[in-house]
């Protein structure tokens, strides 16, 4: 039983202090700017990418590219913003209606020689203003429709317990 407890208190701290001791002090991605997880972006839009150790001075652009569907590379600037992010600004707007990645190498590393753990893909498709303004009001009207559900819901449970 001993052991046990004994066992549990490592991992707890392990898990507390995971950074301090190196787990999950790989070089990775942060944050992708528009939000990646959303999957559209505008056709204007600047995508920044941003990693959790600063970069070397110059990028590699035989390490990052982005791609239209057709695997044609797409010409665009990339640049180094601040010590740990990277803009890639396409020199003409993205098409509307068209699919793109960025793919990102093992092999980009930061200024330490630190190279990421896999290559990353980042898939997106380009819309109008007009088309991701729709589904933005899409988007939030299915939220309003949800409070009004859960807020009936707790409304009709009060009024049973008045009875």
């Amino acid at each position: 039983m001993k052991q046990i407890k004994w066992l549990m208190g490592i991992l707890v701290i392990s898990f507390l202090f995971g950074s301090s001791f190196g787990v999950s002090d790989e070089f990775s991605i942060v944050k992708v700017t528009p939000d990646e997880s959303i999957g559209e972006i505008l056709t204007t839009d600047i995508i920044t990418i941003e990693f959790n150790k600063d970069l070397e001075e110059i990028i590699d652009e035989k390490t990052i590219g982005i791609y239209d569907i057709n695997d044609e590379r797409v010409h665009a600037n990339f640049i180094k913003e601040g010590n740990r992010s990277v803009q890639i600004i396409p020199k003409a707007p993205f098409e509307t209606g068209k699919e793109y990645v960025v793919y990102i190498l093992e092999d980009f590393s930061n200024i330490n020689g630190e190279k990421l753990s896999s290559e990353v893909q980042l898939k997106f498709k380009a819309v109008g203003e007009t088309e991701k303004s729709k589904n933005i009001i899409f988007y939030l009207i299915g939220i309003v429709i949800v409070v009004i559900v859960v807020v009936v819901a707790v409304l009709k449970t009060s009024m049973r317990g008045r009875r």
